[in-house]
């Protein structure tokens, strides 16, 4: 039960974020995704939980940071540009 909380917590989370950058949101879910596997190899110690992580990620994503946006999901990025 927590965990359909969270996952719908997240959705829903993910989804005000679509609606706001204009990125679709199955984009944004492959980038918390890959937050979310990115936090299992390397994070700061100040980051308490994959969700915190992966969140970082996405805003980063919209905000268009260069570490993010050219490099670790430039893929995504492209996919971005072309449903906008």
């Amino acid at each position: 039960m927590a965990d359909e909380k969270k996952k719908s917590g997240v959705d829903n989370s993910l989804s005000g974020k679509a609606k706001k950058s204009g990125i679709p949101l199955s984009v944004l879910r492959k980038v918390f995704n890959r937050g979310m596997a990115a936090y299992r190899s390397s994070h700061r110690a100040s980051v308490k939980s994959p969700q915190q992580w992966a969140h970082a990620r996405v805003n980063a994503f919209i905000n268009k940071k260069p570490t993010v946006w050219g490099k670790a999901d430039k893929d995504l990025a492209a996919q971005a540009r072309k449903s906008t």
